[in-house]
């Protein structure tokens, strides 16, 4: 994008804990650059979820705006609002995908990924390319805005999240959030103010085999103080439905994808903490059948082994020939000359697969029996 055009959305949602209908929608429509703008005023329905990052600290751009917005509700006689990180987190998080997107659109799940205990929520979004300074246009945009700058001097709200991404166009993306907090339900932990730190709080360690069906186990040596603690377990970055306990069973649909575990720790007094474990990778698994002999099985004759099934291509394939299930010294190529000590026996062969990414495979032919 190329154009110096502003965009804006807003949104209020009415937070009364015990409702969660919608109520009327007002949509404004306004020439602002040379295209439309949509602003819209409305308790929407929460729709898919989005993944929000850890302890997301307030960029440049975002501290820009939200000086801004207090330095605006200091001078209409309203309280500052409070940087909220939790919120921040949320916003943040929406930024950067609008950003990524290029398309302007609400957080349809802002109000849930917030911390909850909120009585009002409210979201303004926004964008702007052409402008040096865009944290500062984003601003003006919203206080531009009927809708948009009701949410920003709204009395009720006592905390609030900000996020703004840049794109490779040079766009800005801004993203507001509100929220109304019953007084002391925000601590200073939550809010990372005078809140001290563990002494000692160790990243976790996977222990077990990555491989489907196989139990890993997040072990955490002591924190100090104790902490009571928290799991979670991700999926090539991605938390895994359900998986919040110390242990995980790694499943089919781990293959191919790197697993690590978050632990969470919290005391009264200290800041609450995250700490995640390096990442260890489930393989793959080799498609294709058992390996089949091929030849005549008798003494003086060569036996060979079919074992071109494999999926994909292994880097490197072992054999090992078997008579009666013991294996034959030295009978560790694909082809085999049958002696006379082989008469009346069953010959099998084990070929072992291997290549980067993927489990280590051995499989068994069918038996030959030898004849006398």
């Amino acid at each position: 994008m190329n154009f110096a055009t502003p965009a804006l959305i807003g949104r209020a949602r009415d937070g009364v804990i015990a409702s969660v209908a919608d109520v009327s929608k007002v949509e404004r429509f306004a020439r602002l650059g040379g295209r439309r703008a949509l602003a819209v005023l409305a308790t929407a329905g929460l729709l898919a979820a989005v993944a929000v990052p850890a302890a997301t600290a307030l960029n440049t751009s975002s501290a820009t705006v939200l000086t801004l917005t207090n330095n605006h509700r200091a001078a209409h006689d309203t309280r500052k609002l409070t940087e909220y990180p939790a919120m921040t987190d949320v916003a943040q998080a929406w930024a950067e995908r609008l950003a990524a997107a290029g398309e302007l659109s609400h957080n349809p799940n802002y109000s849930k990924q917030i911390p909850s205990g909120w009585k009002l929520a409210g979201e303004n979004v926004a964008y702007n390319c052409g402008f040096s300074d865009g944290a500062t246009k984003l601003f003006s945009q919203w206080k531009a805005s009927a809708a948009h700058n009701a949410n920003m001097l709204n009395s009720t709200f006592t905390h609030i999240g900000v996020g703004v991404a840049k794109d490779s166009d040079g766009c800005f993306w801004g993203v507001q959030v509100f929220a109304a907090y019953p007084s002391g339900s925000v601590s200073d932990e939550d809010l990372g103010i005078d809140v001290d730190p563990f002494e000692v709080a160790p990243a976790p360690i996977i222990a077990g085999t990555p491989k489907a069906g196989v139990e890993l186990k997040a072990v955490v040596d002591s924190w100090s103080p104790s902490a009571t603690m928290s799991y979670r377990w991700f999926r090539n970055g991605v938390a895994i439905s359900g998986a919040a306990y110390s242990r995980y069973t790694v499943t089919t649909a781990d293959r191919g994808a790197r697993l690590t575990v978050k632990v969470t720790g919290k005391a009264s007094g200290l800041a609450t903490t995250s700490k995640s474990s390096a990442s260890v990778y489930v393989p793959k698994l080799f498609g294709g059948t058992s390996p089949a002999i091929t030849g005549t099985a008798r003494a003086g004759k060569t036996l060979s082994v079919s074992s071109t099934n494999w999926s994909p291509t292994p880097t490197s394939l072992t054999y090992q020939w078997y008579r009666n299930g013991i294996a034959i010294a030295g009978a560790t190529g694909k082809y085999y000359k049958v002696t006379s000590t082989d008469r009346g026996k069953k010959l099998t062969v084990k070929v072992k697969a291997t290549r980067s990414g993927f489990t280590t495979t051995t499989r068994t032919s069918a038996h030959k029996t030898v004849a006398w």
